[in-house]
């Protein structure tokens, strides 16, 4: 049976009359199989491109906000500001004056006025693209904990634990970082490890979890 003429043809012999020439209906349906196949194998890897590209903004977020956190405590040799910085920051996105602030939100008001690309929620849930959940360590404010939502659904977490003296995470100090997968909204927590646990890298925390 043919569907779709392409061309016409002259017949030999056929005094002058023209032959129609198209796919079958099996050639027509092989192709469409094709195409199926190709769909079906080019979606997942596209997806997983794009939730590898989320999770590495929120990860980048983490590390700045960081590095953000740790110029608070260059100058206090504690997470906690103190009375070093009384000018004028933000909190949950609102700018507003940092004196006489209590930690967590003492420090999300003055990393909100050193790196104002980001906003920041003392204790609070996240769950949109630039906004940190920052918490701090209840020992002398020696320990900072960060967390990040990614669009993928993932929830990313950065630990920095200054001093031994603290007992988050068993007392270990330095950086970790962690990750859970699945999730509609995140909050920094010290004192609860991430579905991962901690780990020495975000790759190590995604694999934990599976992301």
């Amino acid at each position: 049976m043919k569907l779709l003429s392409l061309k016409r043809k002259h017949c030999t012999g056929c005094m002058g009359a023209e032959v129609e020439e198209g796919f079958t209906l099996i050639e027509l349906m092989v192709v469409l199989l094709i195409m199926a196949i190709l769909i079906a194998i080019a979606i997942p890897t596209f997806l997983g491109v794009r939730g590898s590209a989320q999770n590495r903004a929120a990860q980048s977020d983490l590390t700045n906000g960081l590095t953000t956190a740790k110029l608070v405590y260059e100058i206090s040799q504690s997470y906690n500001p103190g009375t070093n910085y009384s000018g004028t920051g933000a909190v949950d996105g609102t700018a507003q004056s940092c004196a006489g602030l209590l930690n967590p939100t003492a420090l999300a008001c003055v990393m909100g006025a050193k790196e104002p690309t980001l906003s920041y929620y003392p204790g609070s849930a996240i769950s949109g693209p630039n906004e940190l959940s920052v918490t701090t360590g209840t020992t002398a404010a020696q320990s900072v904990e960060l967390a990040a939502y990614s669009a993928s659904g993932a929830c990313w977490y950065i630990l920095d634990v200054e001093s031994n003296a603290s007992t988050v995470n068993s007392g270990a100090t330095g950086t970790f970082y962690g990750a859970a997968a699945k999730q509609t909204s995140c909050t920094a927590a010290i004192g609860t490890a991430p579905a991962s646990g901690w780990k020495n890298s975000f790759t190590a925390a995604g694999t934990a979890v599976g992301i």
